[in-house]
């Protein structure tokens, strides 16, 4: 009776009968010459990999959906040979802004913060800007001209639908903590661009 041996990788789930093989399959999924194929994350053993690619996933999936064409939108209006510009760009703009039917927290005057959805845009004055002094670039990161504090918007209360909307400026609102960050922004951005002649562009099956 001849009996065989079996040697099983739990990390590929695969089985192996010659030893060696089984061995070098070890030493190679412990080797720091794996990447994330969502993130791009580098140097990482096949397990980080692995991790990487769920929490990316999860990411992914909690990207908020209000956002996801304003967010391709404006990719398509910078020009970055760099992924990371292209995503700083995008969210550098973004983040002081606020999109139509996008759910934010609102601090109502004489309330308390209520949750609402964006209406209606409404575009800062000549006046505003004229009295707004242009800053220079804070902290290192992009500025955008006009600056998102001089826009106004329609908003209407989710709780209670009947009621009628308001007018309120930019600083009365704010976003869920964790509702859009330059990580979750740079990781959907990355989805959906590649390189063409060197520039990050919108790929075309999304344009």
């Amino acid at each position: 009776m001849i009996t065989r041996r079996f040697f099983y990788c739990e990390l590929t789930n695969e089985i192996f009968r010659d030893y060696e093989e089984f061995c070098e399959r070890i030493i190679l999924c412990n080797s720091l010459v794996w990447a994330c194929s969502l993130s791009g994350r580098a140097y990482l053993t096949y397990q980080e990999a692995l991790a990487s690619e769920e929490s990316a996933k999860a990411m992914l999936n909690d990207f908020p959906m209000e956002l996801r064409i304003p967010v391709l939108y404006l990719t398509t209006l910078t020009q970055r040979k760099s992924l990371n510009e292209l995503a700083e760009d995008v969210y550098c703009f973004a983040k002081d802004r606020y999109f139509i039917g996008e759910s934010v927290e609102v601090e109502i005057p004489g309330g308390s913060l209520t949750t609402c959805q964006i209406l209606r845009v409404i575009q800062p004055s000549e006046e505003d800007r004229d009295s707004f002094k242009k800053q220079n670039v804070k902290n290192g990161e992009r500025q955008y001209w006009p600056p998102g504090s001089l826009y106004r918007y329609e908003v209407q209360p989710v709780a209670n639908e009947k009621s009628k909307p308001l007018i309120v400026s930019a600083e009365l609102i704010h976003r869920k903590k964790s509702y859009y960050s330059r990580a979750k922004n740079r990781l959907y951005i990355k989805q959906f661009t590649e390189q063409v002649g060197g520039f990050w562009k919108l790929k075309v099956s999304h344009s």
